[in-house]
């Protein structure tokens, strides 16, 4: 059993700010969900750093569409089920998958630079596991910073919402029912209640839990942890997903390297200049990312050294500066040209498949809460996230999170105050603690070490720093999050997509048809952590 504080800091707060609804994130998730409520509700954004800091600004691939020729919704299904695992909710992929070209006539509305052909075609890529050309992509490499700058632009000229920047969201209040009532954060070192009936969660991931990632800084989990205190439930949580090309030639700015560049034809080799992938699957660099990011990790393992390579060398003159411009760039600050010499790359921690549960309209197990984007889960993408399928999963269900809002239309009671938890020092530092999350709940896991490393971590899951700095607070949400995916890699008795034990190698039928789930149950001033299951295809609180 692990513990947590139900609040992770009091509040002094003199000043109760009322709004109809929160939104907490600014990813492409939360930014549409914002424009949508804006529109008929007063409505509040509130992000801990700037508007455009988030997973989906240095999102480089694309957006998967089934748009081509040859291509079909029941193609991209299938390809996005085989990915998963045998654990995707099948109507969480149609559902998601059907509302997409809906989405991409919109951003084509607000102005998002596409890359088209001559004739105005979108230019359409491959990535891994995809059986046809299915990406739509905008500047090249640089789709994620085109999609997330258009919407911000937009949102800050064309909606009446209110926006917080640099605010760090605490907790989540709730009035003497259970429902969601507002939030407590800080802002400019000043303690602030938000009261509102709705609040819908937009953190995005927790890739910062990782001593190697592909993730900014400000990915820590916090709105995970934080839905849990207040009693939501999380599924799949054992579920990382780890990208296998991060290059981390510059210490402290690791760079992604897009998997669109292996869809274009580049090889990975090994420390003998070998290409390796053959070997591991029939579709070589471009199988499933678990599959590919373990072959780099075993390769990496035999030969001792702390990276394989991207053999990217082969493509035409100019071809590889115009299609992928921000790769490019970023590996002549590194010191080194990629069409002349391979990049070296290994896997990082890159997105999780898990997440706060949600139904099929973002709703959560809590009255007046809602997720989307990477920091809800759905279900749609099982135990391994098919490529360029998270942009469209976060525009729709931040779409339909804005819509069950609206539906609602709640009220609440006025917020409970949280109360000060009890403080003292963690055994870890953050630095320690994503070094020991890489070793014991990484890519290759295993009961002796996971049981030992959450030991250790039930020594620190009670406290939290007496400073309420935005490190200490962050540090706090990184312990529950990673009890969490420690406990429920854990429960999961096999090896299947991203979740990989060397102790329950082989995939098992049973657990092919269950997920993980999380709660957390109240007791006294603290909250009790608990692991169970349920259908695959049902939800926790109707199991």
């Amino acid at each position: 059993m692990v513990k947590i504080p139900r609040y992770i800091a009091g509040s002094s707060a003199k000043e109760n700010w009322e709004f109809d609804a929160i939104v907490v994130g600014s990813g492409i998730a939360g930014v549409i969900a914002t424009m949508r409520l804006s529109r008929e509700m007063r409505v509040a954004l509130i992000t801990k750093e700037r508007l455009v800091d988030s997973n989906s600004f240095y999102a480089q691939g694309g957006l998967a569409a089934s748009l081509g020729e040859g291509d079909s919704l029941e193609l991209w299904k299938s390809d996005t089920i085989k990915a998963g695992d045998g654990l995707c909710r099948e109507s969480a992929v149609k559902m998601i998958e059907e509302q997409t070209p809906l989405i991409i006539e919109e951003l084509n509305q607000m102005g998002v630079p596409f890359d088209l052909d001559n004739e105005g075609h979108f230019i359409l890529g491959r990535e891994a596991f995809h059986s046809v050309r299915r990406i739509i992509h905008a500047g090249g490499d640089q789709t994620g910073k085109m999609i997330s700058q258009t919407m911000v632009d937009q949102l800050k000229t064309g909606s009446q919402a209110t926006i917080f920047e640099e605010a760090f969201v605490v907790d989540i209040l709730q009035d003497d029912n259970g429902e969601v009532a507002g939030v407590s954060a800080i802002i400019e070192d000043n303690d602030v209640m938000f009261s509102a009936p709705n609040v819908i969660i937009a953190t995005g991931g927790s890739g910062q839990l990782y001593f190697y990632t592909s993730n900014p800084r400000v990915a820590t989990g916090d709105g995970m942890a934080m839905a849990l205190r207040a009693g939501a439930t999380l599924i799949d949580m054992e579920f990382v997903q780890f990208h296998p090309t991060v290059c981390f030639a510059i210490q402290g700015q690791p760079f992604l390297v897009t998997e669109a560049i292996r869809g274009e034809g580049a090889f990975l080799l090994n420390d003998r200049q070998e290409r390796f992938m053959p070997r591991y699957h029939e579709k070589a660099e471009l199988a499933p990312r678990d599959i590919v990011s373990r072959a780099c990790f075993n390769e990496m393992k035999l030969s001792g050294s702390p990276w394989v390579y991207l053999d990217t060398t082969k493509f035409e003159r100019g071809f590889f500066q115009k299609r992928f411009p921000t790769v490019y760039s970023q590996c002549l600050k590194a010191g080194f040209d990629p069409t002349q010499q391979p990049i070296p790359v290994s896997p990082g921690a890159h997105y999780m498949m898990g997440g706060i549960e949600t139904d099929l309209s973002c709703r959560t197990s809590i009255k007046g809460l809602y997720a989307c984007g990477e920091a809800g889960s759905n279900g749609m993408h099982g135990a391994n996230r098919l490529a360029s399928n998270s942009i469209p999963e976060a525009l729709v269900t931040g779409s339909l999170g804005a819509k069950s809002v609206l539906e609602d239309s709640r009220k609440a009671g006025p917020p409970e105050r949280p109360f000060k938890p009890q403080y003292d020092r963690e055994p870890y530092t953050r630095s320690e603690l994503r070094l020991e999350n890489w070793e014991n709940i990484g890519l290759v896991r295993e009961e002796r070490k996971m049981e030992r490393h959450l030991s250790k971590l039930r020594q620190g899951t009670l406290i939290v720093p007496e400073s309420a700095s935005l490190g200490s607070l962050e540090l706090a949400n990184m312990y529950t999050v990673t009890s969490i995916i420690t406990m429920s890699s854990l429960e999961r008795k096999e090896s299947r997509g991203s979740h990989m034990r060397t102790d329950y190698q082989a995939k098992d039928a049973i657990w092919g048809s269950l997920r993980v789930h999380t709660k957390a149950k109240l007791d006294g001033k603290h909250l009790e952590i608990e692991v169970g299951t349920n259908k695959k295809d049902g939800y926790s609180w109707s199991s």
